[in-house]
């Protein structure tokens, strides 16, 4: 496999728009990035000890908030469905606490914003981000209708066309996942090198192997599982969007690992997901440094969060 710069990746295609926003991505780009997705087995129900606080009638608001932004997963509930994930992911004593959006940056100036929430740990490193599938949906249709100064049929008819040859057949694979996954390691590496900057430099090699970028993705087309996203984002590949027109120093496939986890038990979400985030069943064990979002490039692919919790349940049965 040849190592290209993005420049010289569009110029193999002459025929394709290939420097388009990412609500225009298509199977080609994963193509050209070397995409790569395997599915792994849902992860054992191991939970992170959390003490509760929550009286009957709190718990049992939150379940009946959650019956009504999951229910039929209504494509204008997205908001409600960011919210209780917001809930789930940050209610105390959790350590995490939400912080904006996500940028995916082209150039060292170029920065477009994503659809998806960012989380951190401590306020200071972020370690996992949510998207909801109708927020991409939002985001395409509010592209193409932006394009649209008056109302035409032919270009109406046309514009509807195009959103069906850019929306996926198949959720799990939508391709602006892909630029979700990427633009969260991008901001990993921005928050390890200390950039706080409007502008993106390239990313320093030496300060890591890899970090470990997580998306949680809530489908419309599965109403058991959300699905948690994890890919390992090398300094290379970063750079290669900084500097798209350097090629990168070798050539590497994004491996993405796909994880189902079940909604229910509802009451113990919050816990099942925090383990497989922060690879940890107590606080006290949370590593609290910017460790929690690194991994070595050393693997293949990145440990996949039920690789880790069995790993977690082999090391407390001995």
């Amino acid at each position: 496999m040849e190592a290209l710069s993005i420049y010289e990746s569009a110029r193999r295609v002459p025929r394709k728009r290939v420097l388009v926003e990412p609500v225009f991505w298509t199977r080609l780009h994963l193509d050209l990035l070397s995409c790569r997705f395997s599915h792994c087995n849902p992860p054992p129900p191991i939970m992170m000890d959390l003490p509760s606080t929550a009286t009957e009638c709190e718990e049992a608001r939150r379940r009946n908030r959650f019956n009504r932004a999951f229910e039929s997963f209504d494509i204008y509930k997205y908001p409600a469905r960011e919210g209780v994930m917001n809930a789930c992911l940050c209610r105390a004593p959790s350590p995490l606490s939400r912080r904006g959006c996500l940028w995916l940056h082209v150039g060292s100036r170029h920065k477009i914003e994503l659809a998806g929430k960012c989380y951190f740990l401590n306020d200071h490193y972020p370690v996992v981000a949510h998207l909801d599938w109708h927020a991409i949906w939002h985001r395409r249709n509010d592209k193409l209708s932006s394009m649209l100064r008056r109302y035409n049929a032919p270009i109406v008819n046309l514009r509807k066309l195009r959103f069906k040859m850019i929306t996926p057949t198949e959720k799990q694979y939508d391709p602006y996942l892909v630029a979700a996954i990427i633009a969260f390691g991008q901001l990993q590496w921005r928050v390890l090198s200390g950039q706080t900057g409007r502008t993106a430099g390239p990313a320093d090699q030496s300060l890591a192997d890899a970090v470990t970028s997580r998306i949680i993705f809530t489908n419309p087309d599965d109403e058991d599982f959300l699905y948690i996203y994890s890919a390992n984002i090398s300094a290379s590949r970063v750079n290669t969007f900084i500097l798209p027109a350097t090629r990168p120093s070798a050539a590497d496939f994004l491996d993405i690992q796909i994880t189902p986890v079940p909604y229910e038990p509802f009451e113990t979400l919050q816990q099942r997901l925090l383990a497989l985030i922060l690879s940890a069943t107590r606080l006290e064990d949370v590593d609290q440094s910017e460790k929690s979002m690194m991994h070595p490039i050393s693997m293949k692919a990145p440990p996949s969060p039920s690789e880790s919790m069995h790993a977690l349940a082999a090391s407390r049965s001995q």
